[in-house]
């Protein structure tokens, strides 16, 4: 069972139980297989606001204000859920750093907001799946604001609730591309990664290329008007296509490539 302590041992602002929050925390942490940790909570019952944060992996330190574990319905009053919920999440990301075949993520602190969204809707999908309060619609609009309101942002939404055993990279590749402006630049900068992709064989961030280029087949990346022409984008799309294995997309894309290169007179 895990070693869990909480600070301050009693509360004199809000009506806390220090002994209740260690219990709850105790049932988290043997559900998550993290049973044989020790795990200290450091709430600061002087201010309402809610934000939290992992501060130590050994042993793993939370601190948390008081409101992340208040309850809504009831000011000052402590929530199991909300205890749950929030350190559910700090709980199951530190279980992944802890993880040697995970990956070495940045501190938090460095870890670009994008990404750790990504990586909080994967930490919540498991929870949800153990029975833990998760607000799925919620999350996902929240996904969608740093991903953007699109149909490509709910499938990898979906695609992250879902899963399990991610890697850092897979978390990051889940995230990566979904946040470039679509400014005049984004066909050609699309472009670039598609080609870094396809040299290095990477398939998971083929397959989030190929969803966000696909709706241009048949176009051609033009930059600035006409000052720079990047190709068709079927070209790309075929390249990631093979990547990906998927063969006979991958020839369609091509041929459709250099016959409309032909048809432009493009050399």
């Amino acid at each position: 069972m895990a070693t869990v302590t909480v600070s301050p041992e009693e509360f004199a602002l809000v009506q806390f139980d220090a002994g209740q929050i260690a219990s709850t925390v105790s049932d988290l942490a043997e559900r998550l297989g993290m049973g044989g940790h020790k795990i200290h909570i450091d709430v600061d019952e002087r201010t309402p606001l809610g934000s939290s944060a992992v501060v130590s992996l050994d042993p793993i330190t939370i601190a948390a204000e008081s409101g992340a574990f208040e309850d809504a319905k009831k000011l000052r009053h402590l929530s199991r859920e909300s205890v749950e919920a929030v350190v559910g999440r700090h709980l199951m990301r530190s279980r992944d750093r802890l993880d040697p075949t995970f990956g070495a993520p940045p501190d938090d602190g460095d870890v670009p907001i994008e990404q750790y969204t990504a990586w909080d809707i994967y930490a919540v999908g498991r929870l949800a799946r153990l029975g833990y309060p998760s607000q799925k619609d919620r999350r996902r609009y929240h996904f969608r604001i740093r991903h953007g309101f699109t149909d490509v942002a709910d499938r990898v939404f979906d695609r992250l609730w879902n899963a399990d055993s991610l890697t850092w990279t897979e978390i990051v590749a889940a995230s990566d591309f979904l946040d470039m402006p679509r400014d005049a630049t984004w066909g050609l900068g699309m472009a670039i990664r598609a080609e870094v992709a396809y040299e290095v064989d990477e398939v998971h961030r083929a397959k989030q290329l190929y969803e966000l280029m696909e709706p241009y087949s048949g176009k051609c990346i033009v930059l600035y008007t006409r000052e720079v022409f990047g190709g068709p984008f079927d070209h790309y799309l075929g390249s990631l296509a093979s990547t990906r294995q998927r063969w006979d997309d991958a020839e369609r894309l091509l041929t459709a490539s250099i016959a409309l290169s032909e048809r432009m007179g493009a050399r």
